[in-house]
């Protein structure tokens, strides 16, 4: 269980009706207000992953061995003048991938799926120099004692997986409509308990996590979901499909949706149910 002592807790000092975040607030009350047209069940939470202007592609092993005189293991995590760097393997190859801040606004652990009102029903997450961050709206006292639940975890891993993908996406193909999207738009996330069907999977989404058993929203889900994830990127490659998105299946639990809007995904199952 995720518990706030993982976490630097700042308590209301979140305005998600600031100027810096309108097209992410619109997307979420949009998605929210869309959610409850399709008919689904009630949604674990809403997200959006703000975007990254730091953001930059990856470094091949040979790259980072020539430029930053390291030679760090798989999963690795080292500082060179002053910024974080990652080693990820992605099929056959090694990365090393820079580690930018990420934020991302999403729905209060607590949220009781009645109708979001961005001003009370909204928290931000944080991954700042590998310091998971949790703030609280600064409105009221709406979001007094609220504090991370168990899904706050696998946001953060999604959003973290969602930056490397990009980078190294950015390294094998500039100009990659990934990387720019997150670099520049962010990108959007939803969990919920229930499933899609084949038929409304949208183009460019790759399915994983489908094998795993009873992988509930705990460590064995945010496994899972990092390994997916990476995995996508091979299977891009072979396939030759730019990725626009994921899902994350996790058997007799639910299913998390990584993709450019809410409501433009939740417009297109709509349409298909």
């Amino acid at each position: 269980m995720v518990t706030e002592a993982a976490f630097l807790y700042h308590e209301r000092v979140f305005d998600p009706l600031d100027d810096e975040f309108p097209d992410a607030i619109y997307d979420l009350v949009a998605g929210d207000r869309l959610w409850k047209k399709t008919g689904f069940v009630r949604y674990e939470f809403l997200a959006r992953q703000l975007p990254i202007l730091s953001l930059k592609p990856a470094l091949t092993w040979k790259e980072a061995k020539a430029q930053l005189n390291v030679d760090a293991g798989e999963g690795e995590i080292f500082v060179h003048n002053k910024v974080q760097y990652l080693s990820v393997n992605v099929g056959s190859e090694r990365y090393v991938v820079p580690m930018s801040e990420m934020w991302v606004i999403g729905t209060r652990p607590d949220f009781e799926n009645t109708e979001l009102n961005p001003r009370y029903d909204l928290v931000r997450y944080g991954l700042k120099n590998g310091q998971l961050i949790f703030e609280t709206s600064c409105d009221g006292d709406a979001s007094a004692g609220c504090s991370p639940s168990a899904d706050t975890r696998l946001i953060v891993t999604h959003a973290l997986a969602n930056a490397i993908i990009a980078s190294v996406l950015a390294r094998q193909e500039p100009g990659s409509p990934f990387f720019n999207r997150l670099k520049n738009r962010g990108m959007a996330m939803a969990h919920w308990h229930g499933f899609l069907s084949e038929a409304n999977l949208p183009l460019g989404y790759f399915v994983h996590d489908t094998e795993s058993q009873n992988a509930p929203c705990s460590t064995h889900s945010i496994i899972h979901a990092m390994q997916g994830k990476l995995g996508m990127l091979h299977e891009s490659a072979v396939k030759g499909v730019y990725p626009q998105g994921d899902i994350q299946i996790e058997p007799h639990h639910g299913t998390t949706i990584n993709c450019p809007s809410l409501e433009m995904v939740l417009h297109r199952i709509a349409i298909g149910n």
